[in-house]
């Protein structure tokens, strides 16, 4: 989901971003894989999320 926000951080300047995920949790069985992960692409920058065929 792509979604255009912003916010204000914790320095007082706003933020803005293009994809914000929050709070992922990923289980293989008892395994967990990922816990609250959270991602944020900013409006600027470049990210690329590779898959098992890379």
């Amino acid at each position: 989901m792509f979604l255009e926000s912003s916010h204000q951080n914790s320095n007082g300047r706003w933020m803005f971003w293009l994809a914000l995920i929050e709070n992922i949790v990923k289980r293989f069985g008892r395994v967990v894989a990922a816990d609250h992960v959270t991602l944020e692409v900013g409006s600027k920058e470049f990210f690329v999320l590779l898959g098992p065929s890379g």
